[in-house]
């Protein structure tokens, strides 16, 4: 297969490639960070396009796209105004125009193909554990809004792709450790809390285990994972 990784120059993003890459796939990957084949803004259209279509003229096809190119930060409704614009462009420009940019790039070549598969990755914001309340807290506004949109574009892409043979589906994980996860702990990082905290090679099997479901796979669903549950794709 062909698959292109955003946002894979650590965390989440690099052990989905190495996963991929590991059983054979041809990966792609991009990043606004060195470390990468491209130096890509996944937020800026043109330059999202001009990737993917280099990848098809490359290799003549994608088969998958991992979108994983994600920011967090923490903001508030009473955040100054300035600052709330900045963020908005930062936060909902990666996380949900990401996304957006990357899935539109690709679907017309995986359409063309009749097969493909998009898996987004979210979070449990917009999927808790079981009994629990949804959403992130008082304190990300703008980080949550970006992910609940891509419960949107799931659903609507599932459908309108369906009779061409592409599966669209979300990973809504919980706290998995990496850099980003890292830095918006901080100093309230324990022993017992990164002990806690699931793997990035753990979700990566369960990408691999959604991908190799195939072409008559799920479509349309948002799968929970959770901190202190079973790391595996769940039943359909």
């Amino acid at each position: 297969m062909i698959a292109i990784v955003t946002g894979a120059a650590q965390g989440l993003g690099f052990a989905f490639a190495n996963a991929l890459r590991d059983r054979g796939d041809v990966v792609v990957t991009c990043d606004v960070q060195d470390g990468c084949d491209e130096v890509v803004d996944v937020g800026q259209p043109w330059a999202m396009k001009a990737f993917v279509d280099g990848v098809v003229a490359r290799y003549g096809r994608v088969d998958v796209l991992v979108a994983n190119a994600g920011q967090c930060k923490v903001t508030n409704a009473l955040d100054a105004f300035d600052d709330a614009v900045a963020d908005y462009e930062a936060i909902v420009g990666t996380n949900l125009g990401g996304v957006y940019w990357a899935g539109r790039a690709v679907a017309p070549h995986m359409a063309a193909n009749g097969s493909g598969h998009i898996v987004v990755i979210s979070t449990d914001h917009v999927l808790p554990t079981p009994g629990q309340p949804t959403g992130g807290g008082a304190h990300m506004d703008i980080y949550d809004a970006s992910k609940w949109a891509l419960r949107g574009l799931v659903e609507a892409w599932s459908k309108s792709l369906a009779r061409r043979g592409v599966r669209v589906n979300a990973l809504c994980m919980g706290a998995t450790d990496s850099p980003m996860l890292r830095a918006f702990t901080g100093d309230r990082l324990t022993p017992e809390i990164e002990a806690s905290w699931m793997r990035p090679e753990q979700i990566a099997e369960v990408l691999l285990a959604l991908i190799d479901e195939g072409d008559g796979g799920r479509s349309g669903e948002h799968i929970g994972l959770w901190v202190g549950h079973p790391v595996v794709l769940p039943a359909r």
